[in-house]
Formats: structure tokens, C-alpha cells, sequence
């Protein structure tokens, strides 16, 4: 697993995993605020990064990894 950023005119973070391309913005779930760097994944799969509020603020967050996914799949 290898996380990272997309950058174009928006900002995505990603996750490298099994040779596919994931943006988290698709399985974050009901989390309100845009997803946009992904910096460190570790071996539970707890991705830490930055994400964008509505407002353009940015706010640090810590990405828990749904059952089935992390440390061991």
C-alpha cells in the first residue's frame, strides 16, 4: 500500500494498493470535507493527510480503514 496525492485543477488523495489506483473521496463514507493529500499509511492501514473544507480551510485527519481492509487484506 503506498498512499499519495493526485494533482490537476483539484486535488485528490490516493491509495496505491494490488497494483489498483483508489481516490479516498470514493469510500470516505459520510465524511463532509474533501479528501485532498494523503501522506503516510501504516501497517493497520491508517492513512494520516489533509483535508478541504467548503470554506477552503484545510483540516489534518487521521482515515480508518473499513472492516475487511487494512493490516492483513
Amino acid at each position: 500500500q503506498v498512499v499519495g496525492t493526485s494533482r490537476g485543477q483539484v486535488c485528490r488523495a490516493l491509495l496505491w494498493e494490488n497494483g489498483e489506483t483508489v481516490d479516498l473521496n470514493d469510500v470516505k463514507g459520510d465524511y463532509p470535507h474533501s479528501l485532498v493529500n494523503a501522506m503516510d499509511i501504516n501497517a493497520a492501514g491508517r492513512i494520516s493527510g489533509r483535508a478541504q473544507k467548503a470554506d477552503g480551510s484545510f483540516v489534518g485527519i487521521v482515515a480508518t480503514p473499513a472492516p475487511g481492509r487494512g493490516e492483513g487484506s
